[in-house]
């Protein structure tokens, strides 16, 4: 059978995440992880999660030697910028389980867990006016008046603003890489309302973004959403999580006039093991 071309290849494989982009030669470049899932853009702090005693801190700033931290959205500005200048687009990720870090004053305690008063509520959408500077001690931080502050800083994604928003970090995992935020295990419908209002509210800020979900870290998440308490019975008619997913993310462009995902955004750890070590592990036997 001759080759068919089906269609062409996306320029946006070459993508890094927060590597240098200077001279990369990268067309995308991806804020993301799990620092961003605890992410709050008003005073940029983020939570470790328990990649690090549950941390909240300046970490993100600090790594990238940022001094004006201070300021509403500066880190992620400072991101979009370094982007533009080596002529890379952006993908950011939006939080999206449901609580951001409050403050930088370091580990947060089980008995400290959200709601308390180390973390904001962050919302997807707000009801008042936007504004490009909110008030710290608000205790709401809100989605939408995010990619607000991005499109007014860098106009709309097709006019060279962010392109793409990605929902959240591996939302299967949410009980485990953050019990601070989402101690529970997240539920089939649970991703289903929290991405349709997530991604409603982002569309009709800059209906030219594109969003990527579910940001799913690996086959367990594509296949049960981690042992989601939903699975056993959807995936009697669905199969799995991920068609489950994609079944509802069509229907929902029905229901809200629109397309809301527009890139499925699957990662992959692979867990092969050959001469007993996982393929990652940088084994260079035959077997690997």
């Amino acid at each position: 059978m001759p080759d068919t071309v089906v269609g062409t290849i996306s320029p946006y494989i070459y993508g890094i995440n927060d590597e240098d982009p200077t001279g990369s030669g990268a067309t995308l470049r991806r804020l993301g992880g799990n620092r961003m899932t605890g992410f709050n853009w008003v005073n940029n702090a983020s939570n470790a999660g328990s990649d690090w005693k549950h941390s909240s801190d300046d970490w993100l700033c600090a790594q990238s030697k940022l001094t004006h931290c201070d300021q509403p959205g500066a880190f992620v500005r400072h991101f979009v910028e370094e982007n533009q200048k080596a002529g890379i687009d952006s993908l950011v990720t939006l939080p999206m389980a449901g609580f951001v870090a409050a403050d930088k004053n370091g580990e947060v305690g089980e008995n400290e867990k959200a709601p308390s008063k180390r973390w904001k509520a962050v919302l997807p959408r707000k009801k008042g006016k936007f504004t490009l500077i909110p008030k710290e001690k608000a205790l709401v931080v809100y989605d939408d008046e995010f990619v607000n502050f991005l499109v007014s800083n860098f106009k709309t994604a097709q006019d060279g603003g962010v392109r793409f928003y990605d929902l959240d970090n591996e939302p299967g995992l949410w009980s485990e890489t953050h019990p601070r935020i989402h101690p529970k295990p997240t539920g089939y419908w649970e991703m289903v309302t929290r991405t349709e209002k997530l991604a409603a509210a982002v569309t009709k800020v800059d209906p030219t973004a594109q969003i990527l979900g579910p940001v799913s870290y690996g086959w367990q998440e594509f296949f049960n959403l981690q042992g989601s308490p939903d699975s056993a019975e959807i995936n009697k008619t669905e199969g799995t999580f991920l068609d489950f997913y994609l079944k509802q993310m069509r229907a929902l462009e029905g229901h809200d006039g629109r397309r809301l995902l527009h890139i499925l955004d699957l990662h992959w750890y692979p867990e092969v093991q050959a001469s007993g070590k996982r393929i990652t592990a940088g084994d260079t036997s035959p077997e690997s």
